[in-house]
């Protein structure tokens, strides 16, 4: 896909118009997404997931895209895609006992949160002076 052909359209203030604008462009690629929903709840706004699939719909592997904030004029990123990546590059890494927070983000649901808590020892951060106790181990 050829990003510059529609950045400018992708990056308006509006919401809706965004979303209309992403929608365009993807048909004007010749892409059907298939769109997920996700209702607000008290830990996160409602959102709009767009699933786009290789020719082979069971190949492995996860594509994101985030942060058309590059472009003059743009609202910024109105994502979590760039913290979804790092969160699972640092658990590809190996890395354990990860800490987030003040609160979790949004893109975690309780159910995925209860996974990553049982086989990374993910936690959510508490006082400056309890966390530095434990990972100090004090």
């Amino acid at each position: 896909m050829e990003i510059e052909k529609h950045l400018a359209e992708l990056a308006q203030a509006d919401p809706q118009a965004r979303r209309t604008a992403l929608e365009n462009a993807l048909t004007a690629e010749g892409l059907t997404p298939e769109i997920q929903e996700c209702e607000a709840d008290e830990r996160r706004k409602a959102a709009r997931n767009y699933l786009l699939y290789t020719a082979d719909k069971d190949a492995k592997g996860p594509l994101f895209c985030a942060h058309y904030d590059a472009h003059p004029g743009s609202t910024g990123a109105n994502d979590n895609a760039a913290a979804v990546c790092i969160l699972i590059a640092l658990l590809a890494l190996g890395i354990r006992n990860i800490r987030l927070g003040p609160t979790l983000p949004a893109f975690l649901s309780p159910g995925v949160v209860q996974e990553l808590q049982r086989r990374y020892d993910l936690k959510a951060i508490t006082t400056p002076e309890e966390d530095l106790r434990a990972i100090l181990g004090r």
